[in-house]
């Protein structure tokens, strides 16, 4: 590792170039090249070189050693992430395949879920609506559950869900729905946003809006703590480079799946003009990409203004859906005595 360490830094070295006839100037640049797969037998010490080299030339590794050598290996990992970590670096940066292969299995499975048999169906249409919820009223009940503003706002849709299901008289118990989660870390340059998406199997038969608000804090935290969220950034410049029709068939099964997908944004308490006029509330449009329902929430002032895009051929009676959001509301908002009734706008 010595003699590793004191070769020359090879990211950003400068391997040939030269000057065009137009003067530009042109060079080639040694770059990391992202993540290293790393596949070997049962030799601990090219545990240790693998992770120098990576570490060297500016990459991330996942090991994958031999089974007869698992243990010693599992101590090299730990110390070396805990290098890592002293020395100011992401201890991830070093992973075991065998962990990551699990956690990425994990994250890429479909959730553990049937869809809806009342919203399968699935149109290029949609329909919009907009409700009104007191801010300060929906983070009282969060914390009246200790849970948090997410976990309400969640809650509050499952309780719709489970409420429109029961007017059917097609009880649920769980169905697949996906929010995004922030993989920002603390470190992490200001401004731009990093996220990925993680899917649940969500618990829409629980009555109890606290149990709810519980379960769905569980889900997210256990996604939170998986070592590949991730993951998927690892395959994006793969699947860069594939056909457009093939990215969207892709990405159209990993969606259309989901009965839901919720949003909650963070957003403005102070007051906003435009063109001098002040603004009153602001609702997000969702886009329909291929599921059934797109819901967000985006904090404006003391309002939690709530946006609901729906596809008309799965949610087939919107009048009901969005008296039944209301009373998903109701619900958690009942924990919150005095609170304000929810409304609707549109």
């Amino acid at each position: 590792m010595r003699e590793i360490a004191a070769l020359p830094d090879p990211v950003g070295r400068v391997l040939e170039g030269g000057v065009r006839p137009n003067g530009l100037r042109v060079v080639k640049v040694g770059v990391p090249l992202g993540v290293i797969f790393f596949l070997y037998e049962s030799r601990p010490n090219v545990t240790v070189d693998a992770a120098a080299v990576a570490v060297k030339s500016g990459n991330a590794l996942i090991l994958r050693g031999g089974k007869e050598a698992r243990h010693s290996n599992a101590a090299l990992h730990r110390i070396l992430a805990a290098t890592l970590a002293a020395e100011g670096l992401p201890a991830e940066a070093v992973q075991s395949a065998i962990r990551f292969g699990a956690s990425l299995t994990r994250v890429l499975a479909d959730p553990d879920a049937e869809g809806s048999p009342l919203l399968r169906a699935r149109s290029l249409s949609w329909r919009f609506l907009a409700l009104d919820v007191g801010f300060a009223d929906l983070r009282a009940a969060a914390k009246a559950a200790d849970a948090s503003l997410n976990d309400a706002f969640l809650a509050a849709l499952l309780g719709a869900f489970r409420l429109y299901h029961a007017k059917f008289g097609s009880p649920i118990e769980t169905m697949p729905i996906a929010i995004p989660i922030s993989v920002r870390k603390p470190d992490d340059p200001e401004g731009g946003n990093k996220f990925t998406g993680a899917r649940f199997a969500a618990p829409v038969g629980v009555a109890d809006p606290a149990e709810r608000m519980k379960k769905m804090g569980e889900l997210v935290r256990e996604a939170r703590n998986e070592p590949a969220l991730d993951g998927m950034s690892l395959v994006a410049p793969l699947l860069a480079r594939l056909p457009a029709p093939l990215i969207s068939q892709l990405g159209g099964s990993l969606t259309k799946s989901n009965d839901l997908q919720a949003s909650n944004v963070p957003g403005f308490q102070e007051d906003l003009y435009m063109a001098g006029a002040k603004i009153e509330r602001v609702y997000g449009l969702g886009p329909l990409p291929g599921c059934a329902t797109m819901i967000t929430l985006i904090t404006h002032g003391p309002t939690a203004c709530v946006g609901v895009n729906l596809d008309p051929a799965a949610v087939t009676d919107p009048e009901l859906f969005a008296e039944c959001v209301l009373g998903g509301f109701a619900e958690v908002l009942a924990l919150r005595p005095g609170a304000a009734a929810p409304t609707r706008l549109v």
